[in-house]
């Protein structure tokens, strides 16, 4: 079904991978827009979590199975979009931890 994935997906798995980004894209815009500052943090964590582990993640399974091409075009964007998610969550957990520094310093 998706050739952009470092592995092949059947359709079924395509439909849970894209709820699971749609329903993560609908919640940040609805945190970014008016989240306290401790939501700001929880989220920051969790994008940062998922981005380093699904990274992770592939590294280890291709350790063990030797069947990612990491030159690949599609695995480098795969990656990057990984990469994007977790240092997003680094800028959110950075915005959040200034907030509640601030509000000790007072």
């Amino acid at each position: 079904v998706s050739s952009s994935w470092p592995w092949p997906v059947d359709p079924f798995h395509a439909q849970v991978y894209s709820a699971i980004f749609l329903a993560g894209a609908g919640g940040v815009y609805l945190l970014w827009k008016n989240a306290p500052r401790e939501e700001l943090l929880v989220l920051g964590l969790a994008q940062f979590l998922v981005g380093l582990l699904a990274i992770l993640g592939l590294v280890i399974t291709d350790a063990a199975v030797h069947r990612i091409d990491w030159t690949a075009t599609k695995t480098l964007c795969w990656l990057a979009l990984f990469g994007w998610i977790g240092l997003s969550g680094v800028f959110k957990l950075y915005a959040a931890s200034r907030y509640f520094s601030s509000q000790s310093a007072s």
